[in-house]
């Protein structure tokens, strides 16, 4: 008997000590790489997508720039005001 509580108490020590799955968007691991739980549109299943920091703030630069050509179009076409 009391060698199955040791056992018990020994398990359940492990199990706090083992830290938990991340549920955040990003985690990061091996150094640079960082990967992200990513959704598609028009899908309900979240994909990890992995690159490494360089290339996640390249396609955030890439992406921003793509918005600022885009309204940058758009009033050139379409000017706002008088």
């Amino acid at each position: 008997m009391r060698l199955a509580v040791i056992v018990l108490i020994g398990a359940f020590a492990a199990a706090c000590a083992t830290p938990a799955p991340n549920d955040a968007s990003t985690t990061a691991f091996q150094g640079e790489k960082v990967c992200k739980r990513m959704t598609a549109t028009g899908s309900n299943m979240p994909q990890s997508v992995c690159h490494t920091k360089e290339e996640w703030a390249a396609m955030e630069k890439q992406g921003r720039q793509d918005v600022e050509d885009f309204e940058r179009a758009r009033s050139e076409v379409n000017p706002v005001g008088p």
